[in-house]
């Protein structure tokens, strides 16, 4: 986590959609969301449906792979 005054950056890595919605994640964004008010969320790479549906009530924007590089 990044913090800058009253502002923080968090960033997470999952291996997979299947990682990233699984019910510990989702207890662990309802806690976060109890303390802070997020005003924008980047999503890196491709994430399937279900997830952009989950993902999308917090106004996402996602980033794609530029030129095919995956690092």
């Amino acid at each position: 986590m990044i913090r800058s005054g009253r502002a923080a950056s968090l960033r997470h890595r999952y291996a997979d959609d299947g990682a990233s919605l699984m019910s510990q994640m989702v207890a662990a964004a309802d806690r976060f969301l109890a303390c802070f008010e997020p005003t924008s969320l980047l999503v890196y790479g491709e994430p399937s449906g279900e997830a952009q549906a989950a993902l999308d009530g917090f106004g996402a924007a996602y980033l794609g792979w530029l030129g095919g590089f995956k690092r």
